[in-house]
């Protein structure tokens, strides 16, 4: 496992759901002060051998009045050099990281506390959310770690059904498009696979016609793209049933809608094939 480098704090409260940890030197949140926000990860010792990877859930800050807490006053106790922060860090562990690297979820033991914590380097990220996995389908980047690919085990992930769920405009139809484009091996409106002719096919229901521009390319790449549209789609009326029929070619709402559909259901359709004679 890579050097993790001096600890920036100490475990002061230990849960199934929480671990809290504080870090009394203003110095060292500074230093790591970007990689102390809500959402990275901390690594906190737990045991000799084993380390837990928590999220972080919220910070805060408290004052310390260094001037109470000497043995004499020298009535500066105003001054600012004599105010101090301490800060507090709590985190949701989510797994346990090996001496050897190997991450596994959950925990079978939590830190107790004085247990050093330590900031995640991203050499340990990249083999969590990368190396461990036996069919890398890349996602992207983590959020809180730009330089930390994101990648999931893609035999599992389409072997599986999947819902992309998010409030209107938060971006899910261009999630799904930007999987597709991964899928088959558009990048930057090039054909990835272009000279390795994979033949991987994809079906789209697209009830909204806005998946078809994330698809099209140029002609020297190489990429189909069979576009099936209201003027191109043709179905044959003997692939529809007879309640299909009915919504098609009556209007339910009319008031002899009632006639339309007794007469309709009435009626024999006698196909008629032609011998050639």
């Amino acid at each position: 496992m890579p050097d993790l480098g001096n600890p920036i704090g100490s475990v002061t409260e230990s849960s199934p759901s929480l671990v809290r940890i504080e870090i009394n030197n203003a110095e060292d949140f500074e230093t790591h002060k970007a990689k102390l926000g809500v959402g990275q990860y901390l690594l906190t010792a737990s045991g000799n051998n084993l380390y837990l990877l928590a999220t972080i859930t919220a910070v805060r800050a408290s004052h310390i009045d260094r001037s109470r807490s000497g043995a004499a006053d020298d009535g500066d106790s105003g001054d600012a050099d004599s105010i101090a922060f301490r800060f507090q860090i709590d985190t949701q562990p989510i797994g346990t990281l090996s001496e050897e690297g190997e991450f596994t979820r959950g925990t079978p033991a939590l830190p107790v506390p004085t247990e050093y914590a330590y900031v995640t380097p991203p050499a340990v990220l990249s083999d969590i959310f990368s190396k461990q996995i036996r069919s890398p389908f890349s996602f992207g980047t983590l959020s809180v770690a730009p330089d930390v690919n994101f990648e999931v085990d893609g035999d599992r992930f389409f072997s599986k059904h999947v819902a992309v769920v998010g409030s209107t405009g938060s971006g899910k139809s261009c999630a799904v498009a930007k999987i597709l484009q991964t899928v088959v091996g558009i990048q930057e409106e090039l054909n990835a696979n272009k000279a390795a002719q994979k033949n991987a096919h994809i079906v789209i229901f697209d009830i909204h016609a806005e998946y078809a521009a994330a698809f099209k390319l140029a002609e020297t790449e190489n990429f189909a793209l069979n576009l099936l549209d209201v003027d191109t789609l043709r179905l044959p009326y003997w692939l529809m049933n007879g309640q299909e029929l009915e919504e098609m070619f009556i209007e339910s709402n009319e008031l002899n809608s009632h006639n339309q559909v007794s007469q309709f259901r009435h009626a024999e359709v006698v196909p008629i094939f032609r011998t050639g004679r």
